[in-house]
């Protein structure tokens, strides 16, 4: 697949098409965006014979729930490139606590399977960039801000950035072809755009008043006012502003038929025998309660699911076969069911109880049974049952964690081999002992792996005395000892 070429055919227009499709309002920003992603790819597709490239990077500033990430996931998955997520506000300067610009590359490469032409032609979504403004009344160095900027700088304009062990080791990302799109609230920077505003309109006794609808998409200098770097900036050629959704707008949403909590909810009731009518009248109600949490298209989620899943755990087993959604069952949700119980056929009757089901309690009797009934390997049933109570994931899902599991130690496998030049492969009963340390602690067998195995593997001890080629079969407990035998002279 590396050796393949990239070909790209999109236009904007064919982008923006597929936005109007998904996704309400938000004109400006769809152009921006689509016009960025058609350019930026269809120049990778058709490289110029020579010549440095400028990146159509992109800052999209909005309110929280305005469509920064829906709009950077519909994008990626329409024109098929990979979409790596990553939080600015976790990120600091390097060399101190906290995730560096490595991570970011790191989170690249996890996403594309280690595949470094699909990393470096990859669409990176950096959110929360506004968490790493400059910090002007901080005494000393900024670590979180100015530092994180100024490593930023070089990966988003276009590197070759080296992935480097402890050991020396390193693994080359070409960020060149990585097209970056930044976002982030930018919570006060009306204020920034207000003062230039009303300073450019003295004489003409006119003055920009508290609404924010003249202000426009921030330019540069506001940017840099808030605490951006110029020369940050100038790697982000793009930036467009999203408005806050209105409540029109969030009806709009709504009602559109990939309107994502609305669906997952008719699925979960059909799954109880319940028919979901959702009225125009309630749309317009559930949309207004929605505008009222200043949370955007969130507000949606939020209302939908705080009333309709607590009424969905009332009505289950009463015999209720349909639920139609009215403005009353949000105002008075109690006796609107009350009443619809009351005037239903009686439950349904049980032939079989069911063990564990995604709304009902995690009994841990029921879950080991049904873990028993799908077969799960004994030696880690125990173990499965505790980390799935604890994380409330259902009993049918426990085999894909299980599988997810293993295909990160194999993931860990081939990074370890990357880095160090080294082939590690776990053995059946060590690959079994790394997943049920893991279940018992309830935590993902990467992060096991990364607070308990690898300062192990990765010490010198390990690296200057393992063959080429080793297969490792021995417990997590016994592995300290097995890297101490290695060293011994035989």
């Amino acid at each position: 697949m590396g050796n393949e070429p990239f070909e790209f055919y999109l236009t904007p227009r064919d982008i923006t098409a597929h936005f109007d499709e998904h996704m309400i309002g938000q004109d400006a920003a769809k152009r921006t965006l689509a016009t960025a992603v058609s350019v930026h790819y269809r120049s990778l597709a058709a490289p110029h014979a020579g010549g440095k490239r400028t990146k159509p990077n992109v800052l999209l500033v909005g309110p929280t729930g305005s469509g920064k990430t829906f709009l950077c996931e519909l994008a990626t998955e329409y024109a098929g490139i990979d979409f790596v997520e990553f939080d600015a506000s976790h990120l600091t300067q390097s060399g101190y606590v906290g995730d560096d610009v490595r991570d970011i590359i790191a989170a690249v490469l996890q996403v594309c399977e280690l595949d470094t032409k699909r990393a470096e032609r990859s669409l990176i979504y950096i959110d929360e960039i506004d968490k790493i403004a400059r910090n002007p009344g901080l005494v000393g160095k900024d670590i979180h801000g100015d530092g994180v900027q100024h490593e930023l700088l070089k990966l988003i304009e276009g590197t070759d950035f080296y992935l480097q062990s402890r050991h020396g080791h390193a693994l080359t990302v070409d960020t060149r072809g990585m097209l970056f799109v930044l976002s982030g609230t930018f919570t006060g920077i009306d204020e920034i755009q207000r003062k230039r505003l009303n300073a450019t309109m003295i004489g003409f006794g006119a003055r920009i008043g508290k609404g924010t609808e003249a202000l426009g998409t921030p330019t540069v200098d506001d940017l840099v006012s808030y605490g951006m770097d110029r020369q940050f900036m100038g790697r982000i050629p793009l930036v467009a502003g999203l408005e806050k959704l209105s409540t029109e707008q969030l009806h709009a949403i709504l009602r559109l038929g990939s309107s994502k909590p609305l669906r997952a909810l008719q699925e979960w009731y059909e799954a109880e025998g319940i028919t979901l009518e959702f009225p125009e009248t309630a749309a317009h109600h559930v949309a207004e309660l929605a505008g009222a949490h200043d949370i955007g298209a969130r507000g949606l989620e939020k209302v939908l699911y705080d009333t309709l899943l607590d009424c969905l755990y009332e009505l289950s087993g009463t015999g209720v076969s349909q639920l139609t959604i009215t403005p009353e069952l949000f105002d008075e949700p109690k006796e609107t069911l009350s009443r619809l119980i009351a005037s239903s056929s009686p439950p349904r009757p049980h032939a079989v109880p069911c063990p564990v089901s995604g709304h009902s309690p995690f009994d841990e009797r029921q879950y080991l049974a049904a873990l028993e009934a799908l077969h799960i390997d004994r030696e880690i049933l125990r173990d499965a049952t505790t980390y799935g109570r604890k994380h409330r994931i259902t009993p049918e899902l426990i085999p894909e964690v299980l599988l997810s599991m293993e295909i990160s130690i194999r993931m860990y496998e081939q990074i370890f081999a990357q880095l160090y030049n080294k082939k590690i492969s776990f053995g059946e009963f060590a690959t079994r002992s790394l997943i049920k340390n893991a279940l018992a602690r309830g935590q993902k067998v990467d992060a096991f792996i990364n607070i308990r195995v690898a300062p192990v593997l990765e010490s010198e001890t390990f690296l200057d005395h393992v063959p080429d080629c080793i297969t490792i079969d021995v417990g997590v407990h016994e592995l300290p000892r097995f890297v101490e035998r290695l060293g011994k002279p035989s």
